[in-house]
C-alpha cells in the first residue's frame, strides 16, 4: 500500500501543487484524492502509474520510501554529428551576426551614397 504521507510530502515539498492540481494530473476526482490524502482510501492503479510517469518518481519510493524519490535524468544524447550549444555560444553567434548584418547596411548605403553623389 502507497503510504499517504509520502504522496501528501510530494506533492506539497517537491512539486509544489494543491491537491487539486496534482489529482487533476494523475487522473483522479478530487474528492477522491483528499480522502486518500486523509488516508481514508487508496490510490488506484491508473494514479499510481501516472505519477511514477509524469513525475518519474521511482516505483521502489512509493512501495517502501527508499530514496532516491525521482528516477535520474533520461534525456537522451543528441544524434551522432550534432552538438548541444551553451548559451553563451549563441549569444556569440548572434552578436556575430549582428555585426555583419550592420557591415552590409553600412556597404550598402556607401554604395547608395555613391551612386547618389555621382549623379549631381
Amino acid at each position: 500500500m502507497i503510504d499517504f504521507k509520502l504522496i501528501k510530502g510530494l506533492r506539497q515539498e517537491f512539486l509544489n501543487k494543491t491537491q487539486e492540481e496534482f489529482a487533476e494530473e494523475i487522473g483522479m476526482p478530487i474528492a477522491t484524492y483528499q480522502r486518500f490524502e486523509r488516508g481514508d482510501s487508496k490510490l488506484t492503479g491508473d494514479a499510481i502509474l501516472n505519477i511514477i510517469d509524469i513525475y518519474g518518481v521511482r516505483r521502489q519510493w512509493l512501495k517502501e520510501g527508499v530514496e532516491p524519490i525521482f528516477e535520474k535524468d533520461k534525456t537522451p544524447e543528441p544524434p551522432v554529428g550534432y552538438s548541444i550549444l551553451k548559451t553563451d555560444d549563441v549569444i556569440k553567434m548572434q552578436q556575430r551576426m549582428i555585426e555583419l548584418q550592420e557591415k552590409v547596411i553600412e556597404r550598402h548605403e556607401e554604395k547608395i551614397m555613391r551612386g547618389v553623389t555621382s549623379e549631381k
